[in-house]
């Protein structure tokens, strides 16, 4: 199973960092070539995050074509299968904070089917079976995979499983039970390849250290050795099931003034989560 983190721009301190933790990171589509470049020749494979455009008149405003073509052409440009071996079409489609009031709406997950399809053809057409893995989004806003089901389901395109080689879910453990936030969702990431039968790509899952702040949105705050060790269950517990391929944990700094997921402080410091990933990167 892979073990990354999802990176940014923290110049080449950053990126010797993340080398001596892990050997892949999740990178967003929009930082620069040169951040990009950076990881590449630090030898840190790079899962690219094709995140946008974001657009409130959600993932229907988008052009298939055109979109699959954009992403080939940036892809040809900064990357190779062997430094950038997944990558991710859209993060988080059915969020309407990214994609508008009717993001999850059949006919947003019409055209994310429609993309799927285009990436598919964009990307084996010209690599072949060196293509990188295209990975699809399994996740959605009330945690049932309700979003998966509309584009895998969609009539637009006939049988749209076949165009992707995983589905990516962000199994955050949520505010309602304490207890079950610190394993993460793992009902989550069971059903998605329950639904699917395809590989399962963590792209996102997180535990922030901020404990004089409220709960996020997505977690409960958690002390530093709490969040070491819940990093240490969710990866064990997600190689014990065989289908997970990978986890890429969410983030390696501290931002915002009560967003603490980072396995690293504001002040650079390393978190005991740190050496924890460290740890299952190494298994």
């Amino acid at each position: 199973m892979v073990v990354g983190i999802n990176g940014a721009s923290y110049g080449t301190t950053g990126v010797s960092d993340v080398k001596s933790m892990v050997g892949y990171t999740r990178l967003d589509q929009s930082l620069s070539s040169t951040t990009f470049s950076s990881y590449e020749s630090a030898g840190v494979k790079v899962e690219v995050d094709f995140s946008g455009p974001y657009n409130s008149g959600g993932v229907s405003a988008l052009n298939p074509t055109t979109w699959a073509s954009n992403a080939l052409s940036w892809y040809a440009s900064n990357c190779t299968a062997d430094k950038c071996p997944m990558i991710e079409v859209l993060n988080e489609p059915w969020w309407p904070k990214w994609w508008g009031s009717n993001a999850s709406s059949q006919a947003n997950a019409d055209n994310y089917a429609r993309i799927l399809k285009a990436t598919s053809d964009a990307f084996r057409g010209r690599y072949g079976a060196s293509a990188p893995k295209i990975l699809a989004s399994c996740e959605d806003q009330s945690w049932n995979n309700y979003w998966c089901d509309e584009w895998r389901k969609s009539s637009a395109v006939s049988n749209p499983l076949q165009y992707v080689d995983g589905v990516t879910v962000h199994p955050y453990g949520g505010t309602s039970d304490r207890a079950a936030s610190a394993l993460g969702s793992t009902s989550e990431v069971a059903t998605a390849h329950d639904a699917t039968g395809k590989p399962i790509y963590v792209t996102e899952v997180g535990w922030p250290t901020a404990t004089s702040c409220s709960s996020t949105g997505d977690s409960f705050q958690w002390s530093e050795a709490d969040q070491a060790n819940n990093i240490t269950n969710f990866m064990d517990w997600a190689r014990s099931t065989g289908y997970v391929n990978a986890v890429m944990y969410f983030n390696y700094h501290d931002f915002g003034s009560c967003d603490w997921y980072g396995v690293v402080r504001s002040d650079g410091t390393h978190k005991p989560a740190f050496n924890a990933i460290k740890a299952e990167a190494a298994k």
